[in-house]
């Protein structure tokens, strides 16, 4: 293993809930998906991504692309004979295809054993992209195998601007982003589905349940921690924010939170705004709060270390800070400032792993 490998790991492992975990040691092969273990691999840098709009990345959007997660999957069930409804899900969800009407992809990890349980990890994509540029910034599905994911990507639905302005593929989160165009769609409902379905068809751990989203995928992040806690174990959020009111926020479980925003974002911006169509939002930092006081963690911040999150800004610059666990928080809430960054960040190497590894060392909420 190089210096400069051995050193990132290291990075990368200090980062996790600002605590100092033990180094990955270079084995090879997937970790038990039972135990939740941080993986042991090297991430390929992260792709650059266009600030200039709300999307996740500067990724193909071809309709023919396909990623290394697309080269097993699965659209229907494949249920266990003896398959629970999972909390929070309706008789029948593991019924016909997965997403009905709006079908989408399933990355199975090979070797998948029903007697085992594995994790479940939804991306979500900025407005205008799709899915598959979703993977294409996380790369879930391209870990799936070697650690033991489920993984999907689903894309949003178009909304209707008048002419000429073209339609464009959003999650109609929260007010402030990014039903521009009065939909009525209920991405919530979409999203609980899929979830439903693929715990009804498959060996999926309730503990383990994640969402991750860039810009609008962050603030629809943010909406299904607020209204599927009872099925969503954590969340990590690029660039998006929660309700402009706390009190739209009612989740019935902690939810583990982790907000990572620039201080240059000049889509959503940090300090909040009141000018993004359909309505204003809060702050990036408001946004942590408000998560920190409903997860019971209302003490004061703890500092983590200085990182390099942003390959486009120069030198450590990103702030992290988190809430210590204790009796009454008993989830992890985050915040990374980005300093002089802006809306879609150019990821440094390990991001990618750092994020799973985030992911997999939240404690359960169910």
């Amino acid at each position: 293993m190089s210096l400069l490998v051995a050193s990132r790991r290291l990075a990368l492992s200090m980062l996790v809930g600002g605590a100092l975990v033990a180094a990955c040691d270079g084995g090879s092969g997937a970790p038990d998906a039972d135990d939740g273990a941080a993986p042991d691999a090297d991430v390929a840098p992260g792709p650059d991504s266009d600030p200039n709009d709300g999307d996740a990345a500067d990724a193909t959007t071809d309709a023919d692309a396909t990623t290394d997660a697309d080269a097993t999957t699965d659209t229907g069930p494949d249920a266990a004979p003896d398959a629970d409804v999972a909390l929070g899900c309706p008789a029948g969800s593991g019924e016909g295809p997965l997403g009905g009407a709006r079908p989408t992809a399933l990355k199975i990890p090979a070797g998948y054993d029903p007697s085992r349980s594995y994790p479940l990890v939804i991306e979500l994509h900025g407005r205008g992209a799709r899915g598959i540029d979703a993977e294409h910034v996380f790369e879930m599905g391209v870990m799936a195998d070697d650690y033991g994911l489920f993984v999907m990507a689903p894309d949003g639905t178009l909304d209707e601007p008048p002419p000429p302005t073209e339609p464009a593929t959003f999650w109609n989160a929260t007010d402030g982003c990014c039903n521009f165009y009065g939909s009525t769609v209920d991405d919530v409902a979409y999203l609980r589905s899929l979830i439903c379905h693929t715990q009804a068809n498959y060996s999926i751990d309730p503990n383990r349940v994640y969402v991750i989203g860039q810009s609008n995928g962050g603030f629809m992040a943010h909406r299904l921690a607020c209204d599927a806690s009872d099925l969503v174990t954590a969340i990590i959020s690029i660039a998006g924010v929660t309700w402009l009111d706390p009190t739209n926020c009612r989740p019935t479980h902690p939810v583990s939170v982790l907000q990572i925003h620039g201080t240059a974002d000049t889509v959503v911006w940090f300090d909040g705004m009141d000018a993004l169509a359909p309505g204003p939002t809060p702050s990036a930092p408001a946004t942590y709060e408000t998560w920190a006081q409903l997860n019971g963690c209302a003490g004061p911040d703890e500092a983590g270390p200085v990182v390099d999150f942003d390959e486009s800004v120069a030198g450590n610059e990103t702030i992290t800070v988190f809430k210590p666990l204790s009796d009454t928080c008993r989830v992890r809430t985050e915040f990374w400032t980005v300093v002089g960054g802006g809306h879609a960040p150019s990821t440094t190497d390990f991001t990618k792993l750092f994020f799973l590894t985030w992911f997999l060392a939240t404690p359960p909420n169910h």
